[in-house]
């Protein structure tokens, strides 16, 4: 909708200046195409859509999402218990009786966690978690006692004593816990954590989880010490699935800070200052005139965006360098242009929409704007309607949960399946390239 409000926007409308030496996008050059765009996805998905996902998308808090509430118990353990002595690995309880131990509860110490080598006591609370009949069953063999005095109701609610938590996390793309099992992985050992429940493949594992090999997007409901859960969040194996915590509201400068953004969106509509200048001078003012603290503004700039914009820009300068972007637009032209430029503008718009969905959209973006540019040019039309068309391909990443970053974050939790992004974004993707193809020659038009 507006100039910084992706990446590819901001890429193209540079490299349209270092490359092409054309001018820039203004702020709001592209809100007329993204209306467009974003009225025809949300009239998809109310009309069409929606009827095309299967109902399994859970509900509720995370415990009653996996539906484990049932399955979690107290049992103490007896001085007849054969238990006393033994460590956890030695007991096998998960093996033998498919109960998991979350946590070992000892006299008025914190609760500890259930390390595979650590000893059991008389008098122990085992929280465990399972079907009531294995509970009931392994409790018969070994001697344990119902701990009725212990209460668990809601393990969500149970996170400041002992400063425990449950998350949720999902696996992230290329993790090398792919295709392995949390036995074969040693999780427990290796996280110190203790894995509730798996939503795979839209469904959710209570039970067998040890043996069920991990795939990409798979969710786990994991419980476990705060601090072994922040280690868990900088690991580059999952994404932790939870709402970031929330500042209150400082109300008192919100008027200053309304009034510096509408001036730097006035600046800049106006063409007064660059967009780049603009904001830079709007930050500052946000700093100076106290709405923001330094270490705030610092935090809220996002260094990865930063560097991946600095990163992709030499690319676009190598191909025009090499001649590479000339000789793709050539290839391009001789293969539709005798259909005429629109025909090209949506070639390209096609070949963008594919390549966004196995790269980044602002690699695509940084590929293709300096091909879309020399197209362009060789067929003496408007560069700017065949950059439009770029970035809007690049924002079209539909087809499968690998395509974007939203994809996959919300692949594990909706209980969504690979094929329900393609029965889903194959229509989307081809209804979008048809309004483009008639909407944007009227918004930007081919003829210079």
């Amino acid at each position: 909708m507006t100039l910084i409000g992706t990446p590819p926007n901001i890429l193209a409308t540079s490299i349209m200046e270092t490359y092409g030496g054309l001018e820039p996008f203004g702020f709001f050059d592209f809100t007329p195409m993204g209306a467009i765009v974003l009225a025809t996805g949300i009239l998809y998905f109310v009309l069409i859509g929606r009827h095309l996902l299967p109902e399994r998308t859970p509900g509720g808090q995370l415990v009653e999402a996996y539906a484990i509430r049932d399955y979690l118990s107290e049992v103490r353990v007896s001085e007849r218990s054969l238990l006393v002595g033994k460590t956890l690995q030695e007991l096998q309880l998960g093996d033998r009786y498919d109960i998991n131990v979350l946590e070992i509860r000892r006299e008025e110490k914190l609760p500890l966690v259930p390390a595979s080598d650590r000893q059991i006591q008389i008098g122990d609370v085992l929280v465990v978690h399972g079907a009531s009949h294995n509970i009931l069953a392994a409790s018969e063999a070994h001697g344990l006692d119902a701990s009725p005095e212990w209460k668990f109701d809601d393990p969500e609610a149970a996170t400041s004593e002992g400063a425990h938590a449950i998350v949720e996390v999902t696996l992230a793309a290329g993790s090398s816990l792919e295709g392995q099992t949390l036995k074969e992985s040693d999780f427990r050992a290796r996280y110190g954590l203790t894995v509730l429940a798996i939503q795979h493949r839209g469904e959710a594992l209570i039970s067998n989880l040890a043996d069920a090999p991990l795939e990409f997007g798979d969710a786990l409901l994991i419980r476990g010490p705060s601090e072994r859960i922040a280690h868990l969040r900088r690991d580059q194996e999952f994404l932790v699935l939870e709402a970031p915590p929330i500042d209150p509201r400082q109300t008192r400068n919100a008027p200053l800070a309304v009034l510096i953004l509408v001036g730097v969106l006035i600046v800049v509509s106006l063409r007064i200052l660059h967009v780049s200048t603009a904001m830079l001078i709007g930050a500052m003012l946000m700093i100076l005139t106290g709405v923001l603290k330094m270490d705030e503004a610092y935090r809220a700039i996002e260094w990865k965006s930063v560097f991946l914009i600095a990163g992709m820009l030499p690319m676009g300068i190598a191909m025009q360098n090499t001649g590479t972007a000339l000789l793709l637009a050539q290839q391009i032209i001789g293969l539709v242009g005798g259909l005429g430029p629109l025909a090209v503008v949506m070639g390209i718009f096609l070949m963008t929409a594919l390549l966004t969905e196995v790269m980044s959209n602002a690699a695509a973006t940084v590929l293709v704007t300096p091909i879309a540019i020399d197209a362009a040019r060789s067929l003496a039309v408007n560069p700017r309607t065949f950059v439009m068309a770029v970035v809007i391909a690049a924002a079209t990443s539909f087809l499968m949960p690998i395509g974007h970053q939203a994809n996959v974050l919300v692949f594990g939790p909706g209980g969504y399946r690979f094929s329900d992004y393609t029965k889903v974004g194959v229509w989307l993707n081809v209804i979008i390239f048809i309004v483009v193809a008639i909407v944007l020659p009227i918004v930007w038009p081919l003829s210079r």
